[in-house]
């Protein structure tokens, strides 16, 4: 064998090899893509019957936005006396309404 049919065996072998990796790797590339799809489609399904309303999704962050002021609120030094009941009325409100939307069913 001469030298130049050496390297046109060599680089057959080595195109071969590139085609087998290339078909495995785009078949990994497709079942990904395809499990990924499956996983979203799953879980637009699941969040599908837990969305909230837009009055509830105001309600929600209205009363988290209390809960995450007064909790800043309390360590300053100019702070009501009563920012401690102010701050636990307000984590028993935001409990409240979650509880009463995760027994409907929502996911919160």
């Amino acid at each position: 064998m001469t030298k130049l049919e050496d390297l046109k065996a060599a680089s057959d072998a080595a195109e071969a090899a590139y085609n087998a990796a290339l078909a495995a790797y785009t078949a990994s590339a497709v079942a990904y893509a395809a499990a990924e799809d499956a996983y979203a489609d799953a879980r637009y399904a699941a969040e599908a019957d837990s969305d909230l309303t837009p009055a509830d999704a105001a309600v929600l962050s209205y009363l988290r936005g209390q809960v995450d002021r007064l909790q800043d609120e309390r360590w300053r030094a100019n702070a009501p006396p009563s920012i401690a009941n102010e701050l636990q009325i307000a984590m028993r409100d935001l409990k409240r309404f979650t509880s009463e939307k995760r027994e409907q069913g929502f996911n919160i």
